[in-house]
């Protein structure tokens, strides 16, 4: 069990990574890519994909942590992190010119990336075998 903590942080960080990524340079990519533009993919099946991979593996890690750090402030954490990328996609309207979902969005994911990075560095502090 503890083994698969070490899995899901680093897979959680990645989606949420991903996420932010996404967030940040699709609109170039888009732009510089005619190919791209009149392809039949949309932006928004994108962010619901990453989205509905993320909050599993991201919640199985924050729990798995809780579970192996007794640390109830990283849960909570990466857990209003998880809540905060949800709520992004309800989110319409602008905030000084850059969309308020990609806004959102990049709030949460910078929050899940922190709160799995903590149990991490958790992990290395107190040299359990969970991340190795």
């Amino acid at each position: 069990m503890k083994a698969s903590q070490a899995i899901t942080d680093r897979l959680a960080m990645t989606l949420s990574f991903a996420c932010i990524l996404h967030c940040l340079f699709m609109p170039a990519f888009i732009i510089s890519s005619v190919t791209f533009a009149s392809s039949q993919f949309t932006d928004e099946l994108l962010h619901y994909s990453i989205l509905f991979l993320a909050i599993p593996i991201s919640f199985f890690a924050l729990m798995s942590g809780k579970r192996n750090h007794n640390n109830n402030l990283v849960f909570a954490v990466g857990l209003s992190g998880l809540l905060v990328l949800f709520s992004a996609l309800f989110m319409e309207g602008e905030f000084y010119g850059l969309p308020l979902e990609t806004l959102i969005t990049l709030i949460g994911s910078i929050v899940v990336i922190s709160a799995h990075y903590k149990n991490y560095q958790i992990c290395q502090r107190i040299d359990c075998a969970c991340h190795e």
